[in-house]
């Protein structure tokens, strides 16, 4: 089980993580952390840009308080525990989302298996029609992309991946969990500026938790007080039980999300 102090000191943390990631799990690299991150950042910049599309081909509705997802350590350990039954059904803790997926190993580097299981991940959203002007989580077939990759609240990733008799299985586990049947996966509007003083009518701030911060390359927004007592203003407006500070510029300076 899961436990939620385990979050707690995530967040105290930071995901007990310094200067790039600082993991103790030694199934993985940096690199390859670095790689699921930036993979799945650069696909919710989508939404925070306006350029997502669905089934065929159809426009998503641009997103606000669309946040960067910064790597937890944690996380990763969780995930490792699930890939390591060797099983792509397997579920994950209750309260966390998770993904999972596996492929035929080809190749001695993941990168590549990497970059297109988060793809087939994403790309469930082109199995059902998602809604111009109110993006719920209404259809099963749109799980691994509503309920994990695109919850515009989420802050939190980590992911594993192990091989197993030729098949890499990986999953991926983001905090705080994404959208029940029937609710927002994010909220509608334009991807995250900064303040421009003489043009604040442009001005589209980062909302969903205190003190947060707009990383205006990706209109992605950065966290910062997260509230233990307040509902998010976005996605499922969950309430964020078992968090407490995490300050946007340790973030900004331990998680840099470079693009790939």
């Amino acid at each position: 089980m899961f436990s939620s102090s385990l979050i707690l000191v995530a967040i105290l943390t930071g995901g007990v993580a310094a200067t790039e990631f600082q993991c103790w799990d030694l199934h993985s690299t940096d690199e390859i952390r670095a790689k699921y991150r930036n993979f799945i950042n650069n696909h919710r910049s989508t939404i925070a840009s306006g350029t997502a599309t669905g089934k065929d081909g159809a426009k998503l509705p641009q997103g606000k308080n669309i946040y960067r997802l910064d790597w937890d350590c944690m996380l990763e350990q969780e995930a490792q525990k699930v890939v390591d039954k060797c099983d792509a059904t397997a579920s994950g803790p209750a309260e966390v989302s998770m993904v999972i997926g596996k492929l035929p190993v080809k190749t001695c580097n993941p990168v590549t298996l990497i970059k297109k299981q988060v793809d087939a991940w994403w790309n469930t959203v082109k199995n059902a029609a998602v809604d111009s002007t109110n993006p719920t989580y209404s259809d099963s077939k749109l799980h691994d992309f509503a309920v994990d990759l695109a919850y515009g609240s989420a802050v939190k990733l980590g992911c594993a991946q192990k091989n197993c008799n030729g098949e890499l299985v990986m999953a991926c586990m983001l905090y705080p969990k994404g959208p029940e049947d029937g609710q927002p996966i994010y909220e509608v509007g334009g991807g995250c500026t900064k303040l421009d003083p003489n043009d604040v009518s442009s001005y589209v701030p980062c909302s969903t938790y205190q003190s947060s911060t707009c990383a205006t390359g990706t209109k992605l927004c950065v966290a910062g007080y997260i509230d233990p007592n307040r509902s998010t203003t976005t996605a499922a407006a969950t309430t964020v039980a078992t968090t407490t500070k995490t300050e946007a510029a340790t973030t900004t300076k331990t998680e840099a999300a470079t693009t790939t």
